[in-house]
């Protein structure tokens, strides 16, 4: 990544140049990439690519460009689907259930990886342990009513 990192910045700012016509690009229009995708996503390689070359500051000055986790399409679906009994509704925020928790446990692994001083990292696995037990007994109670 550090030999390539001029080139992979330069691609990133061609990909976030807002007068670009991705639509020219065949594997954008194969996977029906739209610009927020490519943008985020370009956005996303400046930060890792700063982050490898250990400008950490640029790194985190390009993922403050990012939506917060809370502000996602994913996110703001489970919630705007306004029937309760809606199918779709349904599968949108099992979908973000599986997605979520997917991320909590790559951030519980970097977590563990932490070398900051106040880590309470057994701390951290409890109240992780104690969140999905709450998870499954309010699964099981919904099971039952069913």
């Amino acid at each position: 990544m550090i030999k390539y990192t001029e080139e992979a910045i330069k691609v990133f700012k061609w990909l976030l140049n807002e007068n670009n016509n991705y639509t020219t690009l065949p594997i954008l229009a194969k996977y029906g990439c739209c610009y927020e995708s490519v943008r985020y996503g370009a956005i996303q390689g400046m930060a890792y690519t700063y982050y490898t070359i250990g400008e950490i500051e640029k790194a985190m000055e390009w993922a403050a460009k990012l939506p917060s986790i809370d502000c996602t399409e994913q996110m703001v679906l489970s919630r705007v689907l306004k029937d309760e009994k809606s199918e779709q509704r349904a599968k949108q925020i099992k979908w973000n259930i599986f997605q979520y928790s997917i991320a909590l446990k790559d951030e519980l692994n970097f977590f563990c990886k932490c070398k900051y001083y106040d880590s309470d990292i057994p701390g951290e696995i409890k109240r992780l342990k104690e969140a999905v037990a709450e998870i499954e007994e309010y699964a099981k109670n919904e099971e039952q009513r069913s």
